[in-house]
């Protein structure tokens, strides 16, 4: 549906304008995700056709590899936007063994559009005659001036292939200007790609995959572009709905930047963002360092290493690399989330609720702070203003996979099963694969809790699979107390105390570790997280990090170091 046309379409009570790339129903506005607009957009274009699993897949994620399963999701994501249901399809009806069709009546108006940027205009200036065989003055001078203008050029030319065959100087191929074309093109693909990237929201991280792609098609040698496309997917698992087939496409993209350039710190980042969201933090705290190494004012390695260091319950490392990122750029609005993190997982609340006040005042949007700022207002007692923050959160994006963890975590934490129940069956559709691994655990546990086989299946599935991060372990551990294996469980956690984890209160509080709490073994694992955030405690004071950071973010940008 692209080229010189857009289209408006009315699908019974709705109406789609691809030029203003938006959905309606009367002055309502319906915000869909880009999977779910490219969707409705193929099948309403069709329309009254049949369009087959395959054809749908091809059409919408081109070159990318889903699965089934992955299409029946975006469907269904599709009709719950469009309170549209399977068994009454008012949209979108199912075709057993066939594929999927629209069944409302729509109706097409094709829209005038400029033409694109890449055509030609071939129209005349105004000012030329519309016919140049009429004998007017206007013509004659115009005609005596291209005449003259024609002549100065040939004879420019002449004069130049002259001079080279005297000179015996190659002419500059036109291959290498068409080369050099290609290049700006590429680059200008990659700065697009990089300002929808910054955006930090699902759609734009879409644009920002589909920019670099083109960038990597332009240039298949500019190795920023495999960075910048390395860094989309790895954004798109960490934060937003992407496939889990991102996680390696990230991997593959940040291996062929280094290998294009091993000299690029951008590109080393790249591979510290795709190694992470692979569960690999030993590698991605590596691949940071070097791109430290090669550039050490680079700021977004800088904050990823404190990032990091701080899962891995490293807090000294991780305060001292935000402190260095505060004072290379007070700006860099990220690093105030970080702050706050390594000083919740201090202990320290009052700090670190400061700052995730000040992150969410200059950036609401940016819900991986709201998550963890819900579960401080639950360790201090305020359940309610957890509850407000993350349903006003709800409220500006309904499908940010980070507010609706953070709804499924608020019910779980207090024994609101019922309650839970439809965030993480939410969750399943709309995360990445980290949180859809979390929704299929729950669902099996609370839907059904004693279907132990498939517990075990989750169990067996997910225990064999190379994480070093701490909830990887968390979730095992539930596993394990749901099949009533409670050494095992209590295995699980001390792991996750020991690869970084120390929030004793999400275990003291989840009901699925109730029947460990009679075993004297886990008394010493809480004691075991609280020596471990004391030690930490300890070597912050000792480092006089702490001194340099001010009690409230707004005195530290005043103050400085």
């Amino acid at each position: 549906m692209s080229g010189q046309t857009q289209t408006r379409y009315q699908i019974d009570d709705l109406i789609l304008d691809t030029h203003l790339g938006t959905l309606r129903r009367g002055d309502e506005e319906i915000a869909l995700p880009q999977l779910s607009y490219l969707l409705l957009c193929e099948l309403v274009e069709q329309a009254p056709a049949i369009i087959s699993q395959d054809e749908l897949m091809n059409r919408v994620w081109g070159e990318q590899i889903v699965s089934d399963e992955t299409l029946k999701q975006r469907i269904k994501l599709l009709r719950q936007a469009l309170n549209d249901t399977p068994q009454a399809p008012r949209y979108i009806e199912s075709v057993r063994g066939r594929g999927y069709r629209c069944v409302a009546d729509v109706h097409k108006q094709r829209l005038k559009t400029k033409p694109s940027d890449d055509s030609i205009n071939l129209k005349l200036h105004d000012r030329l005659p519309i016919n140049f065989f009429q004998p007017s003055g206007e013509y004659w001078r115009l005609a005596g001036f291209f005449l003259l203008m024609t002549a100065t050029v040939l004879a420019v030319v002449l004069s130049v292939n002259l001079l080279r065959t005297a000179d015996k100087t190659p002419a500059v191929p036109t291959q290498k200007s068409a080369q050099v074309l290609q290049t700006d093109r590429a680059k200008a693909a990659y700065d697009k790609g990089r300002t929808f990237y910054l955006r930090y929201q699902p759609m734009d991280n879409e644009m920002a995959i589909k920019s670099y792609l083109k960038a990597t098609e332009l240039d298949p040698n500019y190795a920023l572009a495999y960075a910048g496309l390395a860094d989309a997917y790895a954004q798109g698992v960490f934060q937003f709905s992407g496939e889990p087939s991102w996680r390696k496409l990230a991997l593959d993209a940040a291996f062929e930047a280094v290998m294009l350039d091993d000299t690029l710190a951008q590109n080393y980042k790249s591979l510290g963002n795709a190694h992470y969201v692979n569960g690999h933090l030993s590698q991605s705290l590596s691949a940071n360092l070097k791109a430290v190494a090669l550039d050490s004012g680079f700021i977004e390695a800088q904050a990823s290493l404190g990032y990091i260091y701080s899962e891995r319950g490293e807090l000294k490392n991780a305060l001292a690399r935000h402190l260095n990122v505060l004072a290379q750029d007070w700006q860099y609005s990220v690093n105030w989330f970080h702050v706050a993190l390594t000083l919740h997982r201090l202990g320290l609340s009052e700090k670190a609720k400061s700052w995730y006040q000040y992150s969410q005042e200059h950036q609401p949007n940016y819900h991986l702070a709201t998550y963890h700022y819900s579960h401080l207002l639950m360790q201090t007692g305020k359940e309610h203003e957890a509850l407000a923050l993350l349903k006003q959160a709800e409220n500006r994006s309904p499908d940010s996979a980070n507010v609706v963890r953070g709804l499924v975590d608020y019910y779980l934490l207090n024994d609101s099963f019922e309650q839970a129940a439809p965030w993480f069956h939410k969750l399943a559709l709309i995360s990445g694969s980290e949180g859809r691994q979390y929704a299929q655990l729950l669902s099996i546990m609370i839907d059904a809790p004693t279907d132990t086989q498939a517990l075990q299946q989750w169990y067996d599935k997910y225990a064999r699979q190379y994480d070093e991060r701490p909830f990887h372990s968390v979730q095992l551990a539930m596993a394990a107390s749901g099949l009533k294996k409670p050494q095992a469980a209590l295995r699980h956690l001390t792991e996750a105390v020991e690869l970084g984890w120390l929030s004793r209160y999400f275990i003291e509080h989840l009901a699925f570790f109730d029947p460990l709490q009679q075993d004297p073994k886990f008394a010493k694992l809480i004691q075991f997280i609280e020596r471990k955030q004391l030690a930490q405690r300890q070597q912050v004071d000792n480092a006089q990090l702490l001194k340099a950071l001010k009690a409230r973010p707004q005195l530290y940008k005043n103050g400085g170091l």
